[in-house]
């Protein structure tokens, strides 16, 4: 049930020489995909009502990913954006705040979900960062009494022995299936594996990665669970028979990830995700559109909040931006000029009027016309141009 030993043996390889040397194939296990691997993850590691602190904005499948089954809220930290075109910061203060208003409400905060590079935002975190904020889950460690639920999960003999578990706001999963989509050539990917601090024991660091996004293979529908911790192998490999990853697939994959071309494919394919990224920048800069810089990934955000209040929403035009005149201007980019973005709020933003732009979906030229066409449709937004929810 963790996957056939020939496609672990070839996934281990390629990924000790391009994101850690501490990956082994006896500690990797396989699923249908990463959202499966999450979702089994996380139903292995809390309890129904637990929280889970996420980076906002963040993917939003990861909603459905935590709470469909294990029940586990996903609690937004939001990223500080300094401007536009400058990137975004992951202070550990954020998260500070986040635990002490989840922990004030009587919310029991379990686990960190980072997603490195990190989507949307596109930005490759440094190894300092990962650092602090692996050292600052260490610091919330907290011995306690476990659960009844996990316990009857934990396929321990010893019930007596596992009574007392360190549960910990330090279980840290890093979600890295963007790592060798690094375009930026002044950006180094670093693991989580490698950023772990000293004080952050190895068993709650849990990292996923998977075929989906690297090698343009969603179809395929494997996921990859990196951990050191027994009992959660254990659990998962028992639950993994619900989702296994075709055996002929994982078969496919391993002569596919062992290829002596696959280094060449990956240069190949960094090359082009900055050609289209070069490209996209180039035609917002001569769109006059504000957005933020990426180093990885497929996408930018863009910063389009001076265009809400051009919109119908509470209040009539020109009031306070809202969710509502976000949700507005979507459908009137979407329907009337056929630019589909993707809206802030489904990502958990901090506030109503960025959206997400995918770069790398079609062709270059493409995505330009795509801008062009955004450009224009802004530009006709007036006061009353837009006759509100259509």
């Amino acid at each position: 049930p963790r996957g056939a030993l020939e496609f672990r043996g070839a996934a281990a390889s390629l990924l000790a020489r391009k994101i850690s040397t501490r990956i082994s194939p006896d500690d990797l296990l396989c699923a249908a995909g990463v959202s499966a691997i999450l979702d089994l993850l996380f139903f292995t590691l809390c309890d129904a009502g637990d929280a889970c602190l996420v980076p906002a904005p963040y993917f939003s499948g990861f909603d459905g990913d935590l709470m469909h089954r294990s029940e586990v809220q996903p609690l937004p930290v939001p990223l500080r954006w300094p401007a536009a075109g400058l990137g975004t910061l992951m202070p550990v203060a954020a998260f500070e705040d986040a635990y002490a208003e989840a922990t004030a409400s009587g919310q029991r905060v379990r686990s960190i979900l980072l997603t490195n590079p990190h989507n949307p935002t596109g930005r490759v975190w440094q190894e300092q960062e990962l650092r602090d904020v692996l050292e600052w889950a260490a610091s919330k460690s907290l011995q306690v009494l476990a659960p009844a639920t996990a316990l009857a999960r934990a396929p321990s003999k010893d019930v007596d022995a596992a009574c007392v578990l360190i549960c910990l706001i330090a279980q840290v999963v890093s979600d890295e299936i963007y790592a060798f989509s690094v375009h930026d050539q002044s950006a180094r990917f670093t693991s989580c594996l490698d950023a772990r601090p000293r004080s952050l024991s190895p068993d709650c660091l849990h990292i996923v990665y998977g075929c989906g996004k690297d090698f343009g293979m969603a179809g395929a529908r494997i996921g990859m669970l990196h951990t050191l911790d027994v009992r959660v192998k254990d659990t998962v490999s028992t639950l993994c028979h619900l989702c296994e990853s075709s055996r002929p697939m994982l078969s496919l994959m391993a002569r596919f990830l062992s290829h002596r071309c696959l280094d060449d494919f990956i240069r190949k394919r960094q090359e082009i995700l900055a050609h289209a990224y070069s490209s996209a920048c180039a035609a917002l800069d001569a769109a006059g559109l504000k957005f933020t810089t990426a180093e990885a990934g497929i996408f930018v955000m863009l910063d389009l909040r001076e265009w809400l209040a051009s919109v119908e929403g509470p209040g009539g035009l020109g009031a306070k931006p809202s969710w509502e005149r976000e949700a507005t201007l979507w459908r009137y980019l979407c329907e009337k000029h056929g630019v589909n973005l993707t809206p802030g709020a489904s990502m958990h933003c901090e506030e109503p009027g960025f959206f997400r732009l995918c770069f790398a979906y079609q062709e270059p030229e493409v995505v330009s016309l795509a801008i062009r066409r955004l450009s224009r449709a802004l530009a006709q937004l007036k006061p009353n141009r837009l006759e509100g929810r259509e």
